[in-house]
């Protein structure tokens, strides 16, 4: 019985190496937004998703890519960026102005000149709030994975 070699591009150290560069560049290109000011960083609702799933999403795949099969891990990806883009914009929606905000642990990294508009950025609260769900999600996805099994 002959065995066919695996592919390169479905190994999952390949597979995280894609993840990874999608994300920097994903990254990059929000980041030259930010700077100057220029669209998708003009819309709140639309920059402030896209940070998060840019940030967290790599993230879930990276967990997934050696635990799970490949439709399981995309269809759990996709329910994440769902997850990620609706509680973002949720975010954005609950306190437009961000009155009071001193900053955001998004702009941490920005170093703009001046202050960042911080309606265009997620709030501080989200960000542990997303990792915890994220979290309890993916344990009960495993435990349900283990029970199956």
């Amino acid at each position: 019985m002959s065995t066919f070699p695996t592919p390169i591009l479905s190994t999952p150290i390949a597979i995280r190496s894609a993840t990874g560069l999608v994300q920097g560049l994903a990254l990059y290109l929000l980041y030259q937004s930010a700077e100057p000011q220029v669209w998708p960083a003009t819309e709140g609702l639309l920059f402030a998703p896209l940070v998060v799933i840019t940030w967290l999403l790599p993230v879930v795949v990276l967990m997934g890519v050696a635990n799970m099969r490949p439709r399981t891990l995309a269809i759990w990806s996709a329910c994440a960026a769902l997850l990620l883009a609706g509680l973002t914009v949720h975010d954005v929606l609950r306190d437009p102005e961000r009155i009071g905000s001193m900053g955001s642990i998004w702009t941490f990294w920005n170093p703009m000149r001046g202050s960042p508009d911080l309606r265009i950025w997620p709030s501080t609260r989200l960000f542990p709030a997303i990792l915890l769900i994220l979290f309890v999600s993916r344990r009960s996805s495993l435990r349900q994975t283990a029970i199956a099994s």
